[in-house]
């Protein structure tokens, strides 16, 4: 998933997916007590979108919530919200088709990079949550790379 703003370039978000099959998206906001951050219903164009959504799905992201270049802080902040609703995320879980955490990373590859912690890692387990990877390169951070490297040789 790509949620594209150019107001807000944070550099990293974590979005929690709720793909939830033939389901209205909108009962995993009943469960969890949270306001989605952006819904997709099956055959419909969601905002800023050309394309009909594939799937009902639910996201929660951290966007607009962590003022943070590190994915870390990012990952926190979502995993900290859905430990609090554990059982609900379960219930959760066994009614949607797919539950994950999506981490995106907009940037240069020769940067830090993003990566996880024993602690967060425990917690995706107690969540029994999978977590995928996004890198979406940034055309300024790689023309910016570039210079530098132009410069040392």
């Amino acid at each position: 998933m790509r949620l594209d703003n150019p107001a807000v370039h944070c550099g990293t978000y974590a979005t929690l997916v709720v793909e939830t099959g033939e389901m209205a998206p909108e009962f995993v906001g009943h469960f969890l007590s949270f306001q989605p951050s952006l819904l997709h219903h099956k055959g419909k164009v969601p905002n800023g979108r050309r394309n009909k959504a594939p799937y009902n799905a639910w996201y929660l992201t951290t966007l607009h919530h962590v003022q943070s270049h590190d994915a870390r802080c990012h990952v926190d902040w979502l995993l900290d919200a859905l430990i609090k609703k554990e059982d609900e995320l379960r219930q959760i879980t066994t009614l949607a088709n797919r539950v994950f955490v999506s981490l995106t990373w907009l940037g240069n590859p020769s940067r830090a990079q993003p990566k996880l912690s024993p602690t967060q890692m425990r917690k995706l387990v107690r969540l029994d949550l999978d977590i995928t990877w996004q890198w979406i390169p940034s055309e300024a951070q790689d023309v910016e790379a570039n210079q530098a490297i132009a410069e040392a040789q």
